[in-house]
């Protein structure tokens, strides 16, 4: 019989596995068995929880909201360029192992079932609420502020390629649910014409690359202006990026990571001409199985943005190098629901977690929100990836 309910995910066990062999026969779970398990009572409370949050966002977004006019800053000195010493593509050690386990943990993922109901649209804003457009450098900076005096924890979002800054939140919600949650909200814009800018993010993306373009240093340019405002808590800073914004983050936190809490990337991997980060830190990556623009398993891309040939690393090896980094064991937590799979490496150096979570049957979008435009791929309803990068980061703020 067919069911409707409210937007929701589903409730499964995390299940620590003790080898390789365990983790393929935790994988083969009968759709009977999965569909009981969300009748339990601790399925229907979890599903409770997640209703009143949606309520709560709701009311959230009825607050009355002004535009403020765009203001200009000025920023000096900017930093030299970063020497990046330690290619990223040289594994050995622990980083073959976490290779080797993400790839035995995808192969079984298809046999998990996935039961579901109806949901609603995403919630997200269709406008910039309270949003500022400033400048860094000359170049735009798009500033959603919480209420309250700061130093606040702040997100800095690198916006996908053709993105402008003020799509941020027609396109994932992130920044009126941040700034509800207390985060000031910071999306940079790329160089190029409206609608088509985009970063210099190592293999990534026309014109920038091939005109060389200091991304990194820009970015870390406004992350100090707004530290030296005193609206940006220093060691609270957190990195997302979507697409060529997720090589971008990448490749900032490259560069150095000392002023960083953690980094969400979203449909982007690790393609920094050379890596030496100044610490580990937490990792969330989201990434769809059947993407096409940065396709999960590395190698020639079918549809590049820029229509550039290239050939990109592999989310799993992506993965691997912030878990080498942060001395994770081989062996995640693995917990799944209806459209996508999560491999937890948790035990990792300080309590550190880099985390893989795959959505089985989506391309290049960002999930749980709205398309970008121009032919993007539709996104999965499920996961929400803006809740799930918010809770992520909940622990490190």
């Amino acid at each position: 019989m067919a069911a409707s309910c409210a937007p929701r995910r589903a409730a499964s066990r995390p299940m620590r596995m003790s080898s390789l062999a365990s983790a393929w026969a935790g994988a083969a779970v009968s759709p009977a068995a999965a569909s009981a398990s969300r009748r339990t009572p601790a399925a229907r409370a979890v599903l409770l929880a997640e209703w009143l949050a949606i309520q709560r966002f709701i009311m959230q977004r009825k607050r009355s909201m002004k535009f403020t006019p765009r203001i200009g800053l000025a920023v000096n000195n900017r930093p030299s360029d970063r020497n990046l010493r330690v290619s990223h593509s040289s594994f050995s050690g622990n980083g073959r192992s976490l290779i080797g386990v993400l790839f035995a943990l995808l192969a079984c993922s298809a046999l998990l079932a996935a039961a579901g109901c109806a949901v609603q649209e995403p919630l997200i804003g269709d406008d910039t609420g309270d949003a500022a457009i400033e400048t860094v450098n000359g170049r735009e900076v798009m500033v959603w502020r919480p209420t309250g005096k700061g130093p606040h924890p702040t997100i800095v979002f690198l916006h996908g390629s053709g993105w402008e800054p003020e799509e941020v939140e027609r396109i994932t919600g992130m920044p009126s649910q941040a700034t509800y949650e207390g985060y000031m909200v910071l999306a940079p814009r790329g160089t190029g014409p409206e609608s088509g800018a985009t970063w210099n993010a190592g293999n990534c993306c026309e014109p920038a690359r091939s005109q060389g373009v200091d991304d990194v240093g820009f970015i870390q340019d406004v992350l100090d202006h707004y530290f030296d405002q005193g609206e940006a808590k220093r060691g609270k800073m957190f990195l997302v990026g979507f697409g060529a914004g997720g090589k971008m983050a990448h490749h900032v936190a490259c560069a150095g990571t000392r002023w960083l809490a953690g980094m969400a990337v979203v449909g982007g991997t690790l393609e920094a001409p050379g890596c030496d980060p100044a610490q580990a830190l937490p990792v969330l990556i989201v990434h769809g199985l059947k993407d096409e623009s940065v396709p999960y398993f590395g190698g020639g891309v079918p549809k590049p943005w820029d229509g550039r040939a290239r050939q990109d690393n592999s989310v799993l090896r992506s993965t691997a190098y912030w878990g080498k980094l942060a001395e994770c064991g081989v062996e995640p937590t693995r917990d799944s629901g209806d459209g996508w799979v999560e491999d937890r490496f948790d035990q990792c150096r300080d309590d550190l977690v880099v985390s893989l979570l795959t959505v089985t049957e989506g391309g290049h979008a960002w999930p749980g929100g709205r398309p970008a435009g121009g032919g993007a791929p539709q996104p999965e309803r499920r996961p929400d990836a803006t809740a799930r990068i918010l809770q992520f980061f909940s622990d490190y703020r």
